[in-house]
């Protein structure tokens, strides 16, 4: 989830490197930004998350993936966070797309993707590009502009580095009801490309004669690859940062969606 900005950082000149480095990491090291990141997640949202090495062939399989992401299918790179959060008893069930805009809302408008946010702002330049791809929605630089109600449109731009590639909201109680966001970062036409998956899976639906609690699976996936030359992309030295990075970055999406929509972690 880090690697957009390594790509974004690679192509500036080193003066504009160094400031939008130096914004980042003072914002992580800075001692309020991590209380608020503490109180944020081990005092107000705690929530058992599940991560793990590689994502769900859905999105392998997926059309964003195999024509936008990786269309010569060449080797990639997952990783995925998922947790289930319950509704209240008597509340009434959010739909899917109001679960997963307060995701999307919570993933780049919270205190984790701050820094980041705020250096891409100040660079303000596009660097995510796709064949068949092109904006027509109005790009978004400010967290006032996402919802946690309504997905923002197909083809957003946001902060220059993310592009909303699809979305899929199901209708269906039985089988895969899973509704997804595809948001992809990089480009086709260089050695750098992904997406992130935001989804939600009713696991089990309220009864028909009685309203009881509603439980959906929420999960974050996401997968890069080097679109254009065969081989993994270099950035073990960085994994374990990544792995805390991304785990935060989706507790921010879940504490998002268990406030705005009043749900609970099981």
């Amino acid at each position: 989830m880090f690697a957009p900005v390594l790509r974004v950082t690679k192509a500036l000149k080193p003066q504009t490197a160094a400031l939008s480095a130096t914004l980042v990491f003072a914002g992580i090291a800075g001692g309020a930004y991590s209380y608020r990141i503490y109180n944020r997640f081990v005092r107000e949202y705690q929530t058992h998350v599940r991560q793990k090495i590689g994502v769900l062939d859905s999105l392998n399989n997926s059309n964003t993936v195999r024509t936008l992401v990786n269309p010569h299918n060449h080797v990639t790179m997952g990783d995925s966070c998922s947790t289930i959060l319950t509704t209240l008893p008597e509340q009434e069930t959010p739909s899917d797309e109001v679960i997963l805009s307060a995701l999307v809302k919570g993933f780049f408008s919270g205190p984790v993707f701050m820094p980041e946010r705020i250096a891409l702002r100040l660079i303000g330049l596009r660097f995510v590009t796709f064949e068949g791809l092109e904006p027509t929605a109005q790009p978004i630089w400010k967290t006032s502009q996402l919802s946690s109600t309504q997905l923002p449109m197909k083809t957003a731009i946001l902060w220059g580095c993310f592009q909303i590639a699809n979305i899929e909201l199901s209708n269906s109680k039985d089988g895969d009801n899973r509704s997804v966001v595809d948001i992809v970062f990089g480009t086709d036409r260089e050695q750098f490309a992904g997406c992130h998956r935001f989804s939600v899976k009713r696991v089990e639906e309220n009864s028909l004669t009685q309203k009881q609690p509603a439980q959906f699976q929420v999960q974050v996936e996401s997968i890069i690859c080097n679109p254009t030359v065969n081989k993994p992309i270099s950035i073990s030295f960085l994994g374990g940062f990544h792995k805390v990075y991304a785990n935060l970055l989706f507790r921010d999406a879940v504490a998002e969606a268990m406030h705005r929509l009043s749900l609970s972690s099981a």
